[in-house]
């Protein structure tokens, strides 16, 4: 989680492509696992960490 949340705010990937950066398969996994580790959505994450 820490290398997805690392992607998410020092790199403009897609979502996609950070869930399988940080090993998971599906997108849909990654942001449920996401969400339920930091109660923010990835892509809800990423803009309320780079403001």
């Amino acid at each position: 989680m820490e290398r997805a949340k690392y992607l998410l705010t020092h790199t403009q990937l897609k979502i996609y492509d950070v869930a399988r950066l940080s090993g998971y398969q599906s997108p849909k996994h990654f942001s449920l696992v996401f969400k339920q580790h930091t109660s923010s959505t990835p892509g809800a994450f990423r803009t309320e960490t780079s403001s």
